[in-house]
C-alpha cells in the first residue's frame, strides 16, 4: 500500500469531519479549513505526490484563509 494514498485518504477523512464540526458550531472558518484539508487529501490520494506547484497554491489560499480568521488588530 501506498503511504501517500493512505496519509490523503486520512487527510480527507480529517477534513469532513472538520467541516461538518463547523458546521454544527456556526462556525464559517472552521467549515472552510476543514475543505482545505479535503482537499489536500484528495490531491495527495488523487496523484500520491502532490506536484509541488499545486501544493504550493493550496498553501497560499491557507495563509488567505488564515489572514481572514485572524485580522490584523484584533
Amino acid at each position: 500500500m501506498n503511504w501517500d494514498r493512505v496519509e490523503g485518504q486520512w487527510k480527507q477523512q480529517r477534513g469532513e469531519v472538520d467541516h461538518y464540526f463547523g458546521k454544527i458550531m456556526n462556525d464559517k472558518m472552521s467549515t472552510i479549513m476543514g475543505k482545505y484539508d479535503g482537499l489536500v487529501g484528495t490531491l495527495q490520494m488523487k496523484y500520491d505526490n502532490v506536484k509541488k506547484g499545486t501544493l504550493k497554491q493550496v498553501d497560499a489560499l491557507k495563509i488567505i484563509i488564515e489572514q481572514m480568521r485572524n485580522p490584523i488588530g484584533s
